[in-house]
């Protein structure tokens, strides 16, 4: 429900995408959905190679095995762990300090931490889709006008 919240106070247009683990109750997950104020998610089965790949950016509860396959994709990973669960993969965590270094790949422990994250890997990754978006147009602009020069040339 934090995670959740946070990433809504974020941005409340962006659509979350939940991919529970297959023990996951899902009428308990979507319960928890709507005890937020969350309007734009979907609840999906899909693989999660899939949904990695279309994702602007993950936020997730804990390690798993997943992590390597997100961090392989090049998409930023924030993990938020309570204490208790940072102490249980402690040396896991410590591990992994040099994959932090390479890769988009964080781990925060509180509240305050989990919104300052979670908000600059979005504008960050915002920044460089309209910066994507923006050249994208000007190419288009660019060969428009060539493909009329051309036409008009005949």
């Amino acid at each position: 429900k934090l995670i959740i919240e946070t990433i809504n106070k974020i941005d409340p247009t962006l659509h979350l995408v939940f991919r529970p683990h297959p023990t996951t109750n899902i009428l308990e997950l979507k319960k928890i959905i709507k005890s937020t104020k969350l309007k734009r998610y979907t609840v999906s089965m899909l693989h999660t190679t899939i949904l990695i790949d279309r994702c602007i950016f993950v936020v997730k509860y804990g390690l798993s095995s997943l992590d390597s396959i997100i961090i392989h994709q090049n998409k930023h990973l924030i993990r938020y762990q309570n204490k208790k669960l940072a102490q249980m993969f402690n040396e896991q965590i410590h591990a992994e300090a040099e994959l932090k270094k390479k890769y988009f790949f964080y781990d925060v422990y509180n509240e305050k931490d989990l919104f300052l994250m979670a908000k600059n890997t979005y504008e960050k990754i915002i920044k460089c889709v309209d910066k994507k978006n923006n050249s994208n147009i000007a190419n288009e602009k660019a060969n428009v006008s060539k493909v009329l020069k051309f036409i008009n040339q005949s």
